[in-house]
């Protein structure tokens, strides 16, 4: 230890006392680390007092582990205390940020943290003072006390019954589905946030790391799923007249929240302008897509293999269960001689794309290695400089091969965070809501990253124009902007949004627009709108992001790519929007409860998602 400073010598009943008392200091500072007030803690440890104990023995038991293993308290106390204050900030981060808690499986996503992290500003608050005194008298406290040498046999036993604890405790309490529903939750059961902030932090989490697998469906085998499949596999394709060229630009953050009524554009330019005049030329609607705030990975899963995130495992990017190569839209036009490109001006690791892309059928991915690393806006490489990719490639694969190509984009200059994002932004809308300087701030910001999105759209499709090939353009947004703070902005300038409100209001906060437009030579050989009226598709619908990828196969004739794309197709009409906890919108409005039919057509979606992922 330091010189000059007195230290005290510990026996081991009292380290186990030290120990003790810092680990319930620590269970009340993960408890006061949580982004709900005080007043609702308090009152969900008053319905629970028991959860009071479930969320201190993961931390008693992670000091004792160290204690034993090392012999030393000092590393004990500071080694457990910045897990859990740093872990616990994290949480509070997410959810302001995402409306989702951390996740086990977010540690594999710590490149991807670290990168928001950097582009996020956020206030510290007096809980984060707390925290930075908290982590001093930590550090005071491990430099003034020290143990006596344990012997070994000491240190073995206390190792060893330490680990018996845990995995006792881990089979009766931490992997207890039933107990761990059953205890009391403010506001809907249905959202991962409440369940966090009504049961704590750190039970929760372990409770998450025994849940992180795809869960089976009721009566799943492997012959039935296989007899799913091949009912839907040989069934005769309607064929195009003429190869024709795909484009899909995914956006990041990409919405028509500038189409609420409590926000003007008098005297400035309409974010939308253009969008908006496209969609009178195209299929237009809503999605609904797995997150809220973030998430990119997860709605660019659902629109490429046509399955459904949210009956997979909320707990982990759906990226993380593509280990091997699987039905894709974009196997399927690879399989019908197109050329297969992805485009992304990120880092190659970014949810492991690298590895990813190759599962789902790309023969190339470029990434951020391949634009100039000065073509940045807000942070990223810019929507112009990314718009400028799309078409030089689509140019060059036209001057140089005769077969189709298919080139799958997504865009990251309007991520968030939107705070100063944008160098000399000025407020650039007029409202009669009653927001601060900062507010006024980030939602200028994000409109300015949208007007260029809208403006490289319009640019984009006037170059496609010009081609003599025919293409089809797809695009959509990936996810709502998120301005901190939850849903505190959203619900300043009234948007119908809440998480613990009405189906309608639960789905608002996941919906976001696409837009299906073809060109002047595409629309020379078939015109998409009279394919709408056969398909009973319609402009202004709302669906899944995961129907997204079979209605445009769907709408361009090729209706039978893959089974799950046909299955997919059909189960739409008659349930176009489906979650995990039970909020759907059917052919006859919103509800919580399918009819017996429907329950049975669900069943044999999730039969053939399970088989795609899993055999």
């Amino acid at each position: 230890m330091l010189r000059g400073i007195r230290q005290f010598k510990l026996n081991i009943y009292l380290s186990l006392i030290i120990l003790f008392l810092v680990s319930l200091i620590l269970t009340c500072v993960a408890f006061i680390l949580q982004p709900n007030s005080i007043t609702e803690i308090l009152e969900c440890i008053e319905k629970n007092p028991i959860i009071v104990l479930y969320n201190f023995f993961p931390i008693l038991l992670g000091e004792l582990f160290i204690f034993f293993l090392l012999g030393s308290i000092s590393i004990s106390i500071l080694s457990t205390s910045w897990i859990i204050i740093l872990s616990s900030i994290i949480n509070q981060y997410k959810i302001l940020i995402r409306q989702e808690p951390f996740l086990p499986a977010d540690l594999g996503l710590y490149k991807e943290a670290i990168m928001s992290i950097k582009a996020f500003q956020y206030n510290m608050g007096l809980e984060y003072r707390m925290v930075i005194i908290g982590i001093i008298l930590s550090i005071l406290i491990a430099l003034l006390i020290r143990t006596y040498k344990l012997k070994l046999y000491i240190r073995v036993s206390g190792v060893i019954i330490t680990l018996l604890c845990v995995f006792i405790l881990n089979q009766i309490v931490y992997s207890d589905t039933q107990l761990y529903y059953s205890l009391y939750i403010k506001g809907t059961d249905c959202s991962q946030v409440n369940h966090y902030n009504s049961k704590g932090f750190v039970y929760c989490f372990w409770y998450f790391i025994n849940s992180n697998k795809i869960e089976k469906p009721n009566g799943y085998s492997l012959k039935k799923a296989e007899e799913l499949l091949n009912d839907y596999k040989n069934i005769e394709n309607k064929a195009n007249r003429r190869a024709v060229n795909v484009i899909l630009i995914m956006g990041e953050a990409f919405s028509d929240i500038c189409n609420n009524k409590n926000l003007r554009f008098e005297g400035y330019t309409y974010p939308l302008e253009n969008f908006e005049k496209l969609k009178k030329d195209g299929l237009s609607g809503y999605i609904i897509t797995p997150n809220f705030g973030g998430g990119t990975a997860n709605t660019e899963f659902d629109v490429l293999t046509g399955l459904c995130t949210k009956y997979i495992n909320e707990n982990a990017s759906s990226f993380w269960y593509i280990r091997k190569p699987m039905d894709s839209l974009v196997n399927d036009f690879k399989k019908k001689g197109y050329k297969t490109m992805a485009i992304h001006p990120g880092d190659l690791w970014f949810y492991n794309r690298q590895n990813v892309y190759k599962h789902l059928g790309f023969d190339e991915f470029i990434h951020k290695a391949y634009f100039d690393q000065n073509a940045v806006k807000g942070y990223y490489i810019s929507e112009k400089a990314t718009i400028d990719k799309v078409i030089d490639t689509y140019r060059e694969h036209q001057r140089n091969s005769k077969n189709p190509i298919f080139i799958h984009c997504v865009t990251i200059q309007n991520h968030y965070a939107y705070k100063k994002k944008y160098y000399g932004i000025t407020q650039n809308f007029n409202t009669d809501k009653l927001l601060n300087k900062d507010e006024i701030n980030m939602v200028s910001n994000y409109f300015e990253g949208l007007k260029d999105a809208d403006f490289e759209l319009k640019r984009l499709t006037d170059n496609l124009n010009l081609s003599n090939e025919p293409v089809v353009l797809m695009y959509f947004g990936d996810h709502l902007p998120s301005f901190g703070r939850g849903l505190d902005l959203y619900k300043k300038l009234g948007y119908p949004m809440d998480i613990n409100g009405t189906i309608e209001e639960r789905h608002n906060m996941n919906k976001v627009p696409f837009l299906i437009w073809q060109n002047k030579a595409y629309k020379e050989i078939v015109n998409l709108q009279e394919n709408m009226d056969d398909m009973h598709i319609f402009d202004g619908m709302v669906i899944n992001a995961n129907y997204l990828g079979g209605i445009l196969l769907e709408l361009m004739g090729f209706e039978n790519a893959s089974p799950i794309f046909e299955y997919s197709n059909k189960l739409c009409n008659d349930l176009p929007v489906m979650t995990r906890s039970n909020h759907f919108k059917t052919s006859s409005g919103y509800t919580e409860y399918l009819s017996e039919e429907l329950e049975e057509k669900l069943l044999k979606y999730k039969i053939m998602q399970y088989y795609l992922l899993t055999e």
